[in-house]
């Protein structure tokens, strides 16, 4: 008999909410997720703040600051709406709705308790004038995100060149610094995760995790865990994007990584071609690399 002695007596309920939509969500042999609005937003408890975006000291809601590229709110929600109603339930200047009389939780209450595919009602404030919107939920609330949570079965994504490995910032990464991860993994890394969600500049975020010694990178050896920004003075979007700029004719004999910072490393393309099956061979690596991201995006379902 083992246990772990602080846990003795502990159960776990889940809501019955998340328990039904999860039975809808499988109706159609595929598991989607909870749906995201897609906006950043900032709570309006601020009189001036109010009186900037026009609206009534005695209206409530909160402040649009961004719509997430590709998410349902993009195209059709700006920053510098307010967001005053969610299917008809008055959004709080705190953020919160009133989900069963007198108790309150999040907005993203009403939200989350719809399938992807189906088409949520808004109210929102623009430039002083009220307004309704539809908008589709058309994706889960992880496609928002710039480094994904918790994965499982699946491989990870990396590219080797000159010794280099190159990898995403996933929070499973991240987690092989420890139980104690989010302090003992570099705060730079951790500090995205406060504001995890897609940019125009990017993707994903790239990451030169560690050093494979070799002749060609002698000297680089203090650079791992950086964030690579740069390939050719070209910004870095996404993994993918990055072997295609390594490998792309750029006419220059060398391939230059960089990061805002200005740091750079620099490699002969000619040295590493020569030397890459060898080290390969050297470190027991099967292959350069792995790109292959886990699973399309979920299509949109049809409304039950």
């Amino acid at each position: 008999m083992q246990g772990i002695a602080k846990a003795d007596n502990i159960g776990y309920i889940v809501p019955e909410p998340i328990i039904r939509h999860f039975l809808d969500d499988i109706e159609d042999g595929r598991h989607d997720g909870f749906p995201s609005l897609g906006v950043i937003l900032q709570e309006m408890e601020n009189a001036d703040l109010k009186k900037k975006y026009g609206v009534d000291p005695k209206q409530t809601g909160m402040l649009i600051l961004l719509p997430i590229r590709g998410s349902a709110a993009d195209g059709v929600l700006r920053a510098g709406d307010v967001l005053v109603s969610v299917e008809g339930h008055p959004v709080a200047d705190d953020g919160t709705v009133e989900f069963r009389p007198r108790e309150r939780t999040g907005v993203s209450y009403f939200i989350q308790e719809k399938q992807i595919g189906a088409p949520l009602q808004v109210g929102i404030l623009r430039e002083g004038r009220a307004m309704d919107v539809t908008v589709t939920l058309n994706r889960a609330m992880e496609q928002d995100w710039i480094i994904p949570m918790e994965q499982y079965d699946i491989q990870p994504r990396y590219f080797v060149y000159g010794g280099l490995v190159f990898c995403p910032v996933t929070v499973n990464l991240l987690k092989s610094w420890g139980g104690n991860w989010y302090d003992s993994a570099p705060k730079e890394l951790t500090a995205m995760l406060s504001n995890n969600y897609l940019t125009d500049e990017r993707d994903e975020v790239v990451l030169m995790l560690k050093i494979l010694a070799a002749d060609e990178n002698q000297g680089y050896q203090d650079f791992s865990t950086w964030v690579v920004d740069l390939v050719d003075e070209t910004p870095v979007t996404s993994l993918r994007h990055l072997v295609e700029l390594v490998e792309k004719d750029s006419g220059s004999p060398f391939v230059t990584f960089g990061s805002r910072k200005g740091q750079q490393i620099v490699l002969d393309r000619a040295r590493v071609g020569e030397r890459q099956a060898d080290l390969l061979k050297t470190y027991r690596v099967p292959e350069d690399r792995n790109l292959e991201i886990p699973g399309p995006p979920p299509a949109p379902l049809p409304v039950r």
